[in-house]
This record gives C-alpha cells, sequence and structure tokens, in this order.
C-alpha cells in the first residue's frame, strides 16, 4: 500500500504502529479530529505527501524532519503556531500549506512569503549556532524574531533592509 486516505472520518487519534505501513508515500488525513500525530510517523521514511488539513492539532511532530523524501506538507485550518525549525533540512520540500495568520515561528511575514522562505529562515536558525552568525537581512521582518536571541555563540546579526520600526531588549 502507497496511499492512505482516511481524511473525513471522526478520528481523534492515530495508533503507534502507523509507522510500520513503510511503504506509504501518501498520506490523507484530512478534515478528522486528531491532536496530535504519533511519533512513529516520523518512520515513514518514503511518504512524498502529507496532508492534515482541517484538524485539531497544536504541533507538528518534533522528528517530522526525518521524513526526507517529504515533498508537500500541509496542515491548513489547525491549531499550530509553530513550525519546528528543523524543517530545513527536508531538502526535498516544495511545499508547506499553513495558517499563516496563526504562526508565531517563523513569523507570519515569513510564511506568506512562501515555502521557499520558510525554510531559508529555519535553515539561519539551525546554522546560527554553528557558523556564530545569522543572516535575516532582506526578509521582510517586522520585529527581530526571537528564535535570532535564542541562538547560543551568536557574534553576529544581520538585520538589514527589513521592516523593522523599533528593537526591544
Amino acid at each position: 500500500m502507497t496511499q492512505l486516505d482516511l481524511s473525513k472520518n471522526q478520528l481523534e487519534s492515530l495508533p503507534e504502529d502507523i509507522g510500520t505501513l513503510h511503504n506509504i508515500k501518501t498520506m490523507i488525513l484530512d478534515f478528522n479530529l486528531l491532536t496530535t500525530l504519533p511519533d512513529s510517523i516520523s518512520q515513514l521514511f518514503k511518504m512524498v505527501n502529507l496532508s492534515i488539513d482541517g484538524n485539531k492539532l497544536t504541533a507538528l511532530p518534533d522528528k517530522i524532519h526525518l521524513l526526507k523524501s517529504l515533498r508537500k506538507l500541509s496542515f491548513v485550518d489547525n491549531k499550530v503556531t509553530h513550525i519546528p525549525m528543523t524543517i530545513a533540512v527536508l531538502t526535498k520540500l516544495q511545499h508547506i500549506g499553513l495558517d499563516s495568520s496563526k504562526m508565531i515561528s517563523p513569523p507570519r511575514e515569513i510564511c506568506v512569503e512562501g515555502t521557499k522562505r520558510i525554510l531559508q529562515f529555519a535553515n539561519v536558525i539551525l546554522e546560527g549556532p554553528y557558523t556564530d552568525s545569522a543572516d535575516f537581512g532582506a526578509l521582510k521582518l517586522r520585529s527581530v524574531p526571537q528564535e535570532a536571541l535564542m541562538i547560543t555563540g551568536l557574534q553576529t546579526l544581520k538585520l538589514f533592509n527589513n521592516h523593522i520600526t523599533s528593537v526591544s531588549n
């Protein structure tokens, strides 16, 4: 089985053994009552398309970065406000569907710019501790990203050519 469509049911959870469906390439879980996804979903290494629109998710799985084949991830109409910055390692990811108005991290202004910009932002956050620098130049930011201030060992923070109107402590 390569496709699993469980959309428009009343699912409140998925079994942990869903991670044993190793040949799944497309999983559609739209319009259910899911509040979380099991960690085992990160074992579906062949997954190309994951759609979880119209649920009650508050967070994406921390290990979502293990889905290296993922090209499309959609979680529109959920309660997710943060995307794990490790998403930057998903080099095949071409589309992220989300509610930009609900997003805190990455900031809304990054999310409305699309998948490429989200991945760029996440990559800057991930590389910061290793390069001692974070370049958020020309990203149309309206404020200093809180994630940037939390990068350990940061020596250089570039925020040029943005729309920042004030800087707070």
